[in-house]
């Protein structure tokens, strides 16, 4: 049984003994795992793919150590004219250190793990916690950022993607992914060498050139889930405005002796197709935060099937992993050299080296990836 090479994954089939339990699920579940994960797998990866394209050409991803990717990345962050902190910031230092001890601790799980699962059915319940574990990691990232920056630590989810949005995608900054978002009318953000392709499959091969248009997809169907909720909102809204004003004109016609009306149901009105543009031009920027929480929902509440049963062998779910790895050690990388202009160098390795004294264990994971680019990089 042969498997077509769909999505950048390049899926090749396995052989033996082993396989018979692989096709046997694979025919059980119903397709619509297979093509969830076919299209998350294919959005991580460009995700993945623009932490490290962008500064390095060449080189295939697949072949590029974590290490080396890091290492890439770290002398186009400090030259960012993002890396200048507020004149009038007041770091919280406790707060701080909190955050970053949160998401450096998260994503040493979530790299352990990987290390750990090495029995496909294991990796594959790995990933509906890795997925949420790579959320984690750019929350307490951009938190610390923010507290770094003076700024008040926000208190929920929406609030922090938000933030995460104002601090990378609504400024002019080219630092794909975290700058890409997708906002009303188009794209925050667009690489400047080439348009984004919105008719692209969303299971079309992944390169270098491709990673654009299927991140950009991603985010904009992200954006997309929240709007009817906006649209229904404003509906509501509308309704209770008509009965307002319903009723203040109907007030008038009896404080002038005129017989009163009976009040109407009032059954949610439509929105005219300038409301419904209105609508649309409030909804904020989404980014790559938005994006992975949006996973994260998905595989808690609402698929959790999809890395569970939608893999077709062990090296897609294998693959998964690997760019939520590289996803959440880039995107501490480029916060925690922010946090070092913001706090200091040595104080930023003051904590890296408290945390990595009982955590490090021997292992090239996590933290222990970026300590010898925060010596290097940070100023």
């Amino acid at each position: 049984m042969a498997w077509s090479s769909v999505s950048c994954l390049w899926i090749q089939p396995r052989v033996g003994a082993a396989t018979a339990p692989f096709v046997r699920n694979t025919v059980r579940v119903a397709s619509g795992y297979v093509e969830s994960f076919r299209t998350h797998a294919n959005y991580l990866r460009s995700f993945a793919m623009l932490c490290v394209s962008p500064y390095h050409t060449g080189v295939s991803l697949l072949s590029l150590p974590l290490s080396k990717q890091l290492a890439h990345l770290a002398p186009v962050v400090v030259a960012l004219p993002s890396m200048t902190p507020p004149a009038t910031a007041k770091p919280d230092l406790s707060q701080v250190q909190t955050s970053l001890v949160n998401a450096w601790g998260t994503e040493l799980l979530l790299a352990f793990g990987g290390q750990l699962a090495s029995e496909e059915e294991l990796l594959r319940l790995m990933n509906n916690w890795a997925v949420v574990q790579a959320y984690y990691v750019g929350y307490h990232a951009v938190q610390a950022l923010l507290a770094a920056r003076g700024q008040k630590r926000p208190e929920s989810h929406p609030k922090t993607q938000a933030q995460f949005a104002a601090l990378w995608a609504d400024r002019t900054l080219q630092l794909p992914p975290w700058t890409l978002a997708s906002c009303d009318g188009g794209w925050c953000n667009p690489p400047p060498q080439h348009a984004i392709d919105d008719s692209l499959s969303q299971w079309s091969r992944c390169d270098s050139h491709s990673c654009w248009s299927l991140a950009a997809k991603a985010l904009r169907t992200t954006r997309e889930e929240v709007v009817p909720e906006r649209l229904s909102a404003a509906r509501d809204r509308k309704r209770v405005a008509n009965r307002k004003a319903w009723r203040e004109e109907e007030q008038r016609r009896v404080d002038m002796g005129k017989r009163p009306h009976k009040e109407p149901d009032w059954p949610r009105p439509q929105l005219t197709a300038a409301e419904k543009r209105e609508v649309h031009g409030k909804v904020r920027s989404y980014t790559v935060l938005d994006y992975l929480y949006r996973l994260r929902i998905k595989t808690n509440y609402e698929d959790a099937g999809m890395f569970i049963e939608g893999p077709e062998d062990h090296l897609s779910s294998r693959n998964v992993h690997n760019d939520l790895v590289a996803i959440a050690g880039c995107t501490l990388l480029v916060h925690e050299l922010h946090i070092a202009a913001a706090v200091g160098r040595d104080q930023l390795l003051e904590w890296v080296d408290a945390w990595l004294g009982p955590n490090a264990h021997g292992q090239q994971l996590g933290l222990v990836l970026r300590r010898d680019l925060i010596v290097s990089y940070a100023r």
